[in-house]
């Protein structure tokens, strides 16, 4: 959905008792789930735990074309270390008589095939480069591992008057909610006024991209097409991106105000709901980077255990019948293993826990906490319904 600015009928009028009424149990709820939500800020959570989703890249080609391409495409995605594109590889024969160069198709992660694609063109080492990198790209992923709340791509409409005054307005709200937004407080940052040291602030960097870049041809197709109807709108955008590439929705023309800015960075400073990542808003970019290294996060470290001495004797027979097995098994059975894509997708987000969150506050407090709410909830109820009677009665 495009955020527009649109007219719309003003609300009815309400006394200020009656509405403070009305949204007092809203409100109480709301504190609650303060109280036991995660404290982690969207932002910094998806940072740490949403690994992008991979984009699918269609290979058209030839069955004798099909290992040499392989190859060629292994040779860009690794060409820097420890920084693999969020993509999977596929590849498909053309049609009965259609021949020619060979063909790539670009798609969104996990979507049916009546979603058009991103980008279609001849397969090269050029195109497929532009695909997986671009300098606007690797600006916007320094900045997110810098810790950027969030990073705001503004792409221009062409129309100089427009995009100056749209970006005006665009920095003159960020600084504002900059100055005025906090965040919640940390564990993990406690302690830190004590040491002299300062915690994470709240900042909203401006990435400029031209329409006219021909190094950004793919991000700016990406971007226009994350809805159906922004590629027919020639005014200013701007993507709020978080995480690690993860972008909201669109902000175009006159949406670009207060109102709209200020809900989507709100909604990435609260505190993290600590869903699955495909239950929030977003879609990720395509993009080169070295996340978890930038993060100095490093894997974990395979250690073998020792074999429980109860189960040694069972686990080596098993392990010499598999054996016998392999070795007996047909050559055809053998030769159906299916080849392994060139790269394979980021692995997937590990579970999310189920059952209440985990907090430090033991179970007495926060079931006395959650009584004392529902109490005030049911008091605020009933108070709400023995003044409306009243004024009924009057």
């Amino acid at each position: 959905m495009v955020v527009t600015e649109h007219s719309r009928p003003g609300p009815p009028r309400r006394s200020g008792l009656r509405t403070v009424l009305m949204l007092l149990p809203v409100a109480l709820l709301g504190a609650g789930t303060r109280v036991f939500g995660c404290s982690t800020p969207v932002y910094r959570y998806a940072l740490e735990n949403w690994p992008p989703d991979p984009y699918d890249l269609i290979v058209t080609c030839a069955a004798a074309e099909e290992e040499g391409i392989r190859q060629r495409m292994t040779r860009v995605f690794e060409a820097e270390e420890d920084s693999i594109p969020n993509v999977a590889v596929r590849f498909r024969r053309p049609e009965e008589g259609v021949s020619g160069a060979p063909q790539l198709e670009v798609r969104f992660p996990y979507c049916p095939q009546e979603i058009p694609s991103v980008w279609r063109g001849p397969l090269n080492d050029d195109s497929l480069r532009r695909i997986l990198d671009s300098p606007a790209r690797r600006a916007l992923a320094a900045a997110l591992v810098k810790d950027a709340t969030a990073v705001f791509l503004f792409l221009e409409s062409g129309r100089k008057e427009a995009d100056r005054e749209a970006r005006a307005r665009l920095r003159g709200v960020l600084d504002k909610l900059s100055r005025n937004l906090i965040l919640p407080p940390q564990p993990e940052d406690m302690g830190m006024e004590e040491e002299g040291k300062e915690g994470p602030s709240v900042s909203f960097p401006i990435l400029d991209v031209r329409r006219d870049d021909p190094e950004e041809e793919f991000l700016r197709d990406l971007l226009l097409a994350t809805e159906e109807d922004l590629a027919n709108l020639h005014e200013p955008m701007a993507f709020p991106v978080f995480g690690r590439g993860r972008a909201l929705f669109a902000l175009v023309g006159a949406g670009i105000n207060e109102e709209v800015i200020a809900d989507a960075c709100i909604f990435l400073i609260n505190g993290c709901s600590c869903q699955v990542k495909a239950q929030n808003p977003g879609l990720d970019i395509l993009m080169r980077a070295a996340w978890d290294k930038a993060l100095g996060m490093l894997p974990y470290e395979e250690v073998e255990l020792p074999p429980l001495a109860g189960v040694a004797p069972a686990a080596a027979a098993a392990a010499e019948t598999e054996e016998v097995g392999e070795a007996n098994r047909a050559p055809e059975a053998q030769a159906a293993v299916e080849t392994p894509p060139v790269c394979s997708p980021p692995p997937a987000e590990p579970p999310e826990p189920v059952g209440e969150p985990q907090t430090s506050m033991p179970r007495v407090r926060r079931a006395v906490l959650f009584a004392i709410g529902l109490g005030l909830v049911v008091l605020a109820c009933g108070t709400i319904v023995v003044l409306l009677r009243g004024a009924r009665q009057r």
